[in-house]
Parts: structure tokens; C-alpha cells; sequence
């Protein structure tokens, strides 16, 4: 099969398929960068490379960048002897080991303050001379870097940035964030008087339910832990539901947020390294938090337990 030559200019992206990773579609189109985005959840991530790169579609592009996202050790091989333009850039600690291909930067904090997959992305474009950091941008990737790490729910921030907001207004627009948030930007703003009237609504909605949602903790013995756990019928409300718990039941090593659509989700204040607990359980994510495929056996323990 033949294919063009590569187009110098035009760049192919897979990126994450929330906040984080679309932020990096929000980085393209305000800067107009000539590229192919397609964001995908970690579950899909190893299949759409080998899918792509076996194909040889990599060759109709100067380079290919996975970010917010990280691969097997197959893919990886397969990559380091079969690519040449490939990228990868990410955060997650469970993704480390690929930092022994020259293609990989997986760093989880730069100069010790915890990283995103779009602030990565965002220091590449400026250190490679692709685009010109501006004020506005900024503080976009700031308030993505503050929710996507955590960040926003253990430290006082500056209050120009707008994590929690951000986070709402991404799951109202979804794949139309990107645009709308970077006309506002054009504007030298993030959100226009809209957007902080319903921020300001969804997240009053979010922590009602959040703090009515604590209520329903259930304690559980997990990998030599005492767990919180909680069912949720909305990923979007973890974060705010975590915060709460933590404040409410100190006793708890961390917490679970069983979602049977999206999967199990922890998270912990505490010295637990949830990455590690996960990595047994087919998962990944960071120290204080991280995710794991939805597993009916435990679920089942769980709620004979209760």
C-alpha cells in the first residue's frame, strides 16, 4: 500500500477523552496548529496505536503524539523498532518505565510541582518554538493542571483560576469545549458571564449531591487498608464526594468510587501509593489517584460485606 509523503506540517494526536486530554485540542485550535486529533480512553489506547501504526498511516505525518495516555510494553517494543516519529508524553506514574525509549517523557511533577498531560504538551510546543506562551493560555492549562492532579482540593489557588469550573463546563460541552472555551479565550477570558452563571449552578448541584452521597459510606477491607467505599452514578461528582469523605471519615486510608460504567476509581490525603494497589488489578493513575477496570468479584464482596 502506498502512502504520501509526509505532510511537515500537519501533526496526529491521541490524546485522553477528558478535561486533560481535550485541553490539548483547546491548545491546537487557539494556536491554529495543523493537526489530527483523536481523543480515546485508556482502554482503547494500546488497539488504536497497533491499529494505526501497523496500517503505516504514520508516514502521511511529520509526528504522532500520544498524551495524557501511556502503553503496554508491547506496544511499546513495536514502536521503538517499527516508528520514528513517534512522541509520547504523559504524567502518570504507572507509566514510567517507558522512560527508557527516547520517544517517551512520562514525568509525573516538573521542578516538583505535579504535572498534566496538557501542561507537557504546552511546554513542548514552547520549547520546540511552535507557538508563543500567552497570558490567557496560561492560565487555561494552570486551572487544568490544578483539577487533573488534584491540586485544587489540598492547596488555596490563586482565584484566577477555575478548575472545578472548567471540569463542569467540559462535561456540558464535551467535544464542543474546545471551540467554545478558545472564543472566549480570543476574548481574554475563560468563561463569559454564561458560562460562571451555570459553573456556578452545576457545582452547587454537584456538592448537594455529594454531601447527600457521603452518607451512604460503606467500610471494607481492601489490600490491607480500611476503605471507604461509594457507589456513583456520575464520574463527574468523584472529586467533589472525595473531598467531602475525607474531610467526614478520617479513618479511611482512601476511598473507592465504584462507577459500573466508567470503572473503580481512589483516592487518598494519605501516604498510599494507590498506583501500585491498582497496578494488580489491571489499573493505573497516580499516587493519591488512580483508577482500575470495573471487577464484579469485588464488587460482589463489597456489597456482601455491607
Amino acid at each position: 500500500m502506498m502512502y504520501k509523503e509526509r505532510d511537515e506540517k500537519m501533526y496526529k494526536i491521541f490524546s485522553h477523552n477528558d478535561l486533560d486530554g481535550y485541553s490539548v485540542n483547546t491548545i491546537c485550535n487557539f494556536y491554529n496548529i495543523n493537526v489530527e486529533i483523536k481523543n480515546i480512553n485508556n482502554k482503547m489506547v494500546d488497539i488504536e496505536l497497533m491499529s494505526f501504526f501497523s496500517s503505516g498511516k504514520h508516514f502521511n505525518y511529520e509526528k504522532v503524539f500520544l498524551i495524557d495516555l501511556y502503553i503496554n510494553k508491547a506496544t511499546a517494543k513495536y514502536i521503538d523498532e517499527h516508528v520514528d516519529n513517534f512522541i509520547l508524553l504523559d504524567h502518570h506514574k504507572s507509566g514510567e518505565f517507558l522512560n527508557i525509549y527516547k520517544w517517551a517523557t512520562v514525568m509525573v511533577d516538573v521542578k516538583n510541582i505535579p504535572a498534566c498531560g496538557a501542561s507537557l504538551f504546552y511546554d513542548y510546543l514552547s520549547n520546540e518554538s511552535v507557538i508563543v506562551k500567552k497570558q490567557t493560555m496560561n492560565q487555561y492549562v494552570e486551572s487544568v493542571r490544578l483539577f487533573d492532579t488534584g491540586e485544587y482540593l489540598r492547596i488555596s489557588y490563586n482565584k484566577q483560576y477555575l478548575p472545578e469550573e472548567l471540569n463542569a463546563l467540559f462535561y456540558l460541552y464535551f467535544k464542543y469545549f474546545p471551540a467554545h472555551i478558545c472564543s472566549n479565550m480570543r476574548k481574554q477570558t475563560l468563561l463569559n458571564c454564561s458560562d460562571e452563571k451555570v459553573a456556578k449552578a452545576l457545582l452547587s448541584k454537584m456538592r448537594i449531591y455529594a454531601m447527600n452521597k457521603s452518607k451512604e459510606i460503606i467500610s471494607f477491607n481492601f489490600e490491607n487498608y480500611l476503605v471507604g467505599v461509594l457507589f456513583i452514578e456520575d464520574a463527574i461528582n468523584i472529586n467533589n464526594t472525595f473531598k467531602i469523605c475525607s474531610d467526614k471519615y478520617v479513618q479511611y486510608d482512601f476511598f473507592m468510587f465504584i462507577n459500573m460504567f466508567k470503572g473503580i476509581s481512589l483516592r487518598t490525603f494519605n501516604s498510599v501509593d494507590l498506583s501500585v494497589i491498582v497496578d494488580k488489578y489491571n489499573g493505573g493513575g497516580h499516587a493519591m489517584a488512580a483508577g482500575m477496570p470495573y471487577d464484579e468479584e469485588l464488587v460482589l464482596n463489597i456489597l456482601n460485606s455491607k
